[in-house]
C-alpha cells in the first residue's frame, strides 16, 4: 500500500513538471500572413488531434509554446502519407490503410520557447509501399463501392485516378525533466487529401 502511493505521488510530481506547459499554438508569426493559428491549452492528452481545412498547410509555421517556467523543449515534425481515389472533385481517402510514415525531424530553434517546422517540400515522402492495382481496387471496394472502383478502371490511360499525399502530419513537443525528455503531447494533424 505505502508503495503505491508513494508510486502516485511521485507520479503526481512528474506530470507536474510536463505539464507546466499551458498554450501551444501553431501559426506564423506575421498575422497579416492570413493564415490560421491552431491553439491548443492545456490540459494535454498523449495525442492531441486536429484537423486542416482543404488548402491549408502547416509548411514552414512556428509552434510557441507558453510555459510557466523557463525550461528546455524540443519540436519534431513526422509526416504520414495515404493513397486517395480521384473523380474530378470528389475523392475517396484511403487512410489508415497502406501508408508512409517519415522519421521524426526535429524542428528549428527560434528561441526558448518558439520552433519552426520545415518546408514540407523538402521532405522525402517518397517510401509508400508498392501496391498492385488488384489490392487496390480490393480496398476502394471494401470502403467506397462499386462506383469507386470503375473511376479507377475507367479512367483515361494518361491519368491516374489514385494519386498519394501527406494526410497527417504530427507535431510532437517534449520538455526536458531531469534530463530526460517526456512528452507533453502529439498535436496530430489530419490533412485532406484531394484537390
Amino acid at each position: 500500500m505505502i508503495i503505491r502511493v508513494f508510486c502516485v505521488f511521485l507520479l503526481a510530481v512528474f506530470s507536474a513538471k510536463v505539464l507546466a506547459v499551458t498554450l501551444l499554438e501553431v501559426g506564423t508569426s506575421d498575422p497579416k500572413e492570413g493564415v490560421e493559428s491552431y491553439k491548443f491549452k492545456a490540459p494535454y492528452k498523449e495525442i492531441t488531434s486536429a484537423y486542416l481545412e482543404l488548402g491549408d498547410d502547416l509548411s514552414l509555421l512556428n509552434v510557441a509554446i507558453t510555459a510557466k517556467a523557463k525550461e528546455k523543449f524540443r519540436v519534431q515534425l513526422q509526416l504520414e502519407t495515404s493513397m486517395t481515389v480521384m473523380n474530378e472533385g470528389p475523392h475517396l481517402d484511403l487512410t489508415g490503410w497502406k501508408h508512409c510514415t517519415t522519421d521524426w525531424i526535429m524542428a528549428k530553434k527560434l528561441s526558448e520557447f518558439k520552433f519552426a517546422l520545415p518546408n514540407f517540400e523538402e521532405i522525402d515522402i517518397s517510401c509508400f509501399p508498392k501496391v498492385s492495382s488488384e489490392e487496390i481496387k480490393e480496398e476502394v471496394l471494401k470502403r467506397g463501392g462499386e462506383h469507386w472502383v470503375k473511376v479507377i478502371e475507367e479512367a483515361p490511360s494518361e491519368y491516374s485516378a489514385t494519386d498519394v499525399g501527406i494526410s497527417s502530419a504530427r507535431i510532437k513537443v517534449e520538455k526536458l525533466v531531469d534530463g530526460k525528455w517526456l512528452l507533453v503531447t502529439v498535436l496530430d494533424f489530419y490533412v485532406p487529401l484531394g484537390c
